[in-house]
C-alpha cells in the first residue's frame, strides 16, 4: 500500500478490473469471465455515481474506508486497515482542490462510454433510460440524498479526522444515504412513501444501452453462506431480479449466466460426487491421491479425463456448460496471438485484416447472454485465422509462450463458431480453466473409492494444500515436461522446471508424505517432443548440464526425468515415473491403471477390499 501510494500515473479502468477480478476468485464468488463481467459493469456504475454528484473523491474513499472498520474483528487486518487510512488520510492533505478536481475529471473521462443501466438508479429517478446520471429536477427524497450522499455519514475536521461517525446514531437520526445503504443490504425499509414498500431490487443490462438488444439481467439470490458472510447475503438478494425456487450457491450463479439446464447437470454431477465423499468417510476401501504440481502443468485435464474413463463420461448438458469456456479461450488466444506478432515483429499480410485485428482485441467477449458467438467478431477469428501472418506468428508460439490449446482450437474454429456448437469431450480436455483452491472428485475404480484431490498450482494457491495432507494414500506430482523453455505467469523471471523442481524437492521430503506411495506425472511429452525437434529452443541451452544430442527426444525426457529423482533426499522412497500426454485419454487410461495396482498393492495392509 505504501508504494501505491506514491506518486505515479493513476490505475485505469482496466488495471482496477484485474483487482477485483483477483478478489472474486479468492472469495466465495468465483465467476466465470461472463459473470465477471456483469458484476464488474455493476461495480463501475456504482463507482461511476459516486463520483458524478461527489466534489471530492478522496473523501468518498476515506469514507468507505472507515464504515468498513464496523465489519473488520480480526487484529491483523485492523491493523492494516488503519494503515491504509493513514495512507489515504496523508495523501489527502497533499493534494490542492485543483489536483483533486483533476483527479475527478480523469475518471469521469475514462468512463463517459461506461453507460450500463442500473434499475435502482432507474427507479429512485436517478438515471435515464440512455444511463445518463440525472444530477437537477429530483424529487425531494432523491434530492435530499444526493446532497447528502458522501457528506453526512462522518463529521470531518478539515484535516480530515473522522470525529463522529453519525450512521451509529439512534433511528429518526439515521441519514438518507443509511436509508439507501440498508436498502441494498436489507436492514430495513425506506421511510418515505409507503411503508410496505418492497424492497427496491436491482439489476442490470449486460449491454450498451445505445444499442436496442434487450439485455439480460443479473441474479443473486438465495446464497448459502454462514452467519458472518450475512451481509453479502442480504445485499445479494437485494440485487436480484427475479424470485425463484431456492438452490445452491452454484446452481445460483449458473442461472445468472443463463444456464439453469446446465447448472442443473453440474447440480446432479455433485450430489453424486458428494455421496461418494460420503460413502468414502464410512468404508475403508478408499485411496485418496492428492494431484499436486506447478501452475499450468495439466492437472485439471488429469481430473477431466478421470471422469471420462471413470465415471462415464459427461452429459450433454455438462458439455455445453462448457460452451462459455471454450470460446473465451479461443478469443483470449488469438488476442494473445496478435501481442505476439508484436513482440516477433510479423505484419499481417491482409491489410484489411488490421480492421479484424482491432475487432479481437476490443472485444470482451465473443458471446452473447445465450451464448451465442457474435457473428462480427466470429467473423475477425476466421478472418485472421486465414492470414498467413497470423499462422506464422502461431507456429512460433513457443517463442512468446502461446498457451498449449491456442493450434486446436484455431483448427477448429469453424466448428466452434457454429450456432449450434456443442463442446466434445476432447473440447472440454483442452478448454483451461484456472484452478482456485482445492476441487475434490470421487469415483470408482472396480470396488475401490477414488478420492482425488486437484490443487491451485500457482504460488498463491499452495498454501491451501496442507489441508488435504492427512490420510493421503498416493500423491501425483505432474510436471510440464514443455515448459524447460518457459517462465512463470507469475514471476516471469523463474523458468518454470526450475520451480517445479524446487516444488518437488519440498514435496517428495516433506514428512507429512512419509508413508505415502509418490508418482511423478512427466505430461506434456506430445508438446515436449515437437519443441525438440522441430524448434531451435535446444534444452541445453536453459540447462547447462545437458550433454546429450539436441534432437534426441528420449535423452531429453530422461535427462529431466532424472533431475526429479535426484530431489529425493530418502534412498528408501520409491518414486515411481511416467511419461504421459493428458490429452490423449488412451495413454491415461493405460498409465493410471498401472497407477492404480500399485497404489493399491503398496497399501494392501491399509485398505480393505469389498
Amino acid at each position: 500500500m505504501t508504494e501505491l501510494m506514491k506518486p505515479q500515473a493513476t490505475y485505469s479502468h482496466d488495471a482496477v478490473r484485474d483487482i477485483i477480478e483477483d478478489v472474486t476468485q479468492s472469495s466465495m464468488m468465483r465467476l466465470d469471465s461472463t459473470s465477471m463481467n456483469k458484476l464488474w459493469d455493476l461495480i463501475t456504475m456504482v463507482f461511476k455515481w459516486q463520483v458524478t454528484i461527489s466534489e471530492d473523491v478522496i473523501a468518498i474513499t476515506l469514507r468507505h474506508l472507515y464504515e468498513i472498520e464496523n465489519y473488520v474483528t480480526n487484529p491483523e487486518t485492523q491493523l492494516q486497515l488503519h494503515k491504509v487510512q493513514n495512507l489515504v488520510e496523508n495523501f489527502n492533505k497533499i493534494l490542492s482542490a485543483k489536483e483533486k478536481k483533476e483527479l475527478r475529471d480523469d475518471i469521469l473521462y475514462w468512463l463517459k462510454d461506461s453507460n450500463v443501466r442500473v434499475s435502482l438508479l432507474l427507479r429512485m429517478g436517478l438515471q435515464n433510460m440512455d444511463g445518463i446520471f440525472i444530477t437537477d429536477n429530483l424529487d425531494p427524497t432523491a434530492a435530499k440524498m444526493l446532497k447528502n450522499l458522501g457528506e453526512n455519514i462522518y463529521s470531518v475536521t478539515q484535516n480530515g479526522r473522522i470525529l463522529e461517525k453519525n450512521c451509529n446514531k439512534p433511528e429518526p437520526e439515521v441519514n438518507e444515504l443509511q436509508l439507501f445503504v440498508d436498502q441494498i443490504l436489507g436492514e430495513r425499509k425506506m421511510s418515505s412513501g409507503t411503508d410496505n414498500r418492497k424492497f427496491l431490487r436491482l439489476d442490470i443490462d449486460n449491454q450498451n444501452v445505445n444499442n436496442n438488444e434487450e439485455g439480460s439481467k443479473i441474479v443473486f439470490d438465495n446464497i448459502d453462506v454462514n452467519t458472518e458472510d450475512h451481509k453479502m447475503h442480504e445485499m445479494m438478494n437485494d440485487m436480484a431480479v427475479t424470485d425463484k425456487e431456492d438452490g445452491s450457491l452454484k446452481d445460483d450463479l449458473l442461472e445468472m449466466i443463463g444456464e439453469r439446464e446446465e447448472g442443473k447437470a453440474r447440480k446432479r454431477s455433485e450430489e453424486i460426487d458428494r455421496q461418494l465423499g460420503e460413502l468414502a468417510k464410512q468404508q475403508n476401501n478408499v485411496i485418496k491421491i492428492l494431484l499436486l504440481g506447478a501452475g499450468e502443468s495439466g492437472k485439471s485435464t488429469l481430473v477431466k479425463q478421470m471422469k471420462i474413463i471413470h465415471a462415464d463420461g459427461f452429459t450433454h448438458a455438462e458439455l455445453s456448460s462448457f460452451r462459455p469456456t471454450v470460446l473465451d479461450n479461443l478469443l483470449a488466444s488469438m488476442k494473445y496471438v496478435l501481442a505476439g506478432m508484436g513482440i516477433l515483429r510479423i505484419n499481417l499480410e491482409q491489410q484489411r485484416n488490421k480492421t479484424h485485428a482491432q475487432v479481437v482485441l476490443m472485444s470482451r467477449s465473443c458471446f452473447d447472454m445465450s451464448f451465442m458467438v457474435l457473428p462480427n467478431v466470429a467473423a475477425s477469428l476466421q478472418a485472421l485465422w486465414s492470414d498467413r501472418g497470423v499462422r506464422l506468428a502461431v507456429a512460433r508460439g513457443y517463442e512468446y509462450e502461446l498457451n498449449d490449446s491456442a493450434l486446436y482450437l484455431f483448427e477448429n474454429m469453424e466448428r466452434i463458431c457454429d450456432p449450434k456448437y456443442v463442446p466434445t469431450p476432447t473440447d472440454v480436455l483442452r478448454a483451461r480453466v484456472r484452478t482456485q483452491g482445492i476441487i475434490e472428485t470421487h469415483f470408482r475404480i472396480n470396488d475401490m473409492i477414488v478420492s482425488m484431490y486437484d490443487v491451485g498450482g500457482q504460488r498463491s494457491q499452495r498454501r491451501k494444500w496442507i489441508y488435504c495432507f492427512d490420510d493421503v494414500r498416493a500423491v501425483l506430482f505432474v510436471v510440464s515436461l514443455s515448459g524447460y523453455d518457459m517462465t512463470l505467469l507469475e514471476d516471469p523471471s523463474v523458468n518454470r522446471l526450475d520451480e517445479s523442481l524446487n516444488l518437488f524437492g519440498q514435496i517428495v521430503n516433506n514428512p507429512f508424505f512419509r508413508e505415502a506411495s509418490f508418482v511423478l506425472f512427466l505430461n506434456k511429452f506430445d508438446l515436449f517432443r515437437e519443441k525438440i525437434l522441430y524448434s531451435q529452443r535446444h534444452l541445453r541451452l536453459y540447462f547447462s548440464d545437458y550433454k546429450g544430442p539436441d534432437r534426441d527426444v528420449d535423452r531429453g525426457a530422461l535427462f529431466i526425468q532424472h533431475k526429479f529423482v535426484l530431489k529425493n533426499a530418502d534412498s528408501r522412497k520409491v518414486l515411481y515415473p511416467h511419461f504421459t500426454t493428458a490429452t490423449d485419454t488412451a495413454n491415461v487410461q493405460v498409465v493410471f491403471q498401472a497407477v492404480m495396482e500399485m497404489v493399491i498393492s503398496t497399501n494392501l495392509g491399509q485398505v480393505t477390499l469389498l
